[in-house]
């Protein structure tokens, strides 16, 4: 008489002259076989564990769910580490910022030109700072303005009141929405996008 299946810990049993066969279905994976990983013997009863067996279905599935989530990881740190981030750097005020007359270039390190006329043939002033400690965002930065170098052209544009920058004198710089305010000579200057005349760079 043969013995019934044993149901404890899905498991079965046989006796040694009987042999049964048992199919087994796991719940919400059809991607899982079942398969008998260990085999003891009490009793003249043939004991045999039934566990989950992946099948090549279910490594491919676990393979590209890897590969998804690496590359979630990789594009949140692109977003976060491009352009700096949501933190402003040197890098934030780098290129060619432009107003009536006037010119200031900054690299991504921080090392800046400007030049400033009051129209062809009247030379007035051209500086050479570095900037420092930036704080801020890409869209609202400040920054401190070193500067490094100087040559006077028109001194008539200066008072005592309102004297020319001078060699280690620092300021702060500011980048917001497009135009930069350089407060050691009080000059606007704006990037292509933004309107010169509302933004005070058209003159």
């Amino acid at each position: 008489m043969a013995n019934a299946p044993v149901e404890t810990n899905r498991a079965y049993a046989t006796t040694r002259s009987t042999k049964l066969k048992i199919k087994c279905r796991v719940p919400q994976a059809s991607d899982v076989a079942c398969t008998s990983v260990r085999t003891v013997t009490r009793a003249g009863v043939s004991i045999g564990w039934v566990g989950p067996r992946p099948t090549v279905q279910n490594r491919d599935m676990t393979s590209r769910s890897r590969i998804a989530a690496v590359l979630v990881a990789a594009m949140a740190t692109l977003a976060l580490g491009g352009c700096g981030g949501d933190k402003a750097t040197l890098a934030t005020f780098a290129g060619v910022w432009q107003a009536h007359a006037r010119t200031l270039k900054i690299t991504s390190t921080g090392n800046a030109d400007e030049w400033i006329s009051l129209g062809l043939g009247h030379f007035v002033i051209a500086l050479r700072f570095h900037l420092s400690r930036p704080r801020g965002t890409p869209h609202d930065a400040t920054a401190t303005a070193t500067v490094t170098a100087i040559r006077i052209g028109e001194r008539s544009a200066f008072t005592a009141a309102h004297p020319p920058p001078s060699v280690g004198e620092s300021r702060r710089i500011r980048l917001r929405d497009g135009v930069i305010t350089e407060t050691l000579t009080g000059a606007k200057y704006c990037s292509p996008s933004v309107d010169w005349l509302d933004a005070g760079c058209g003159a």
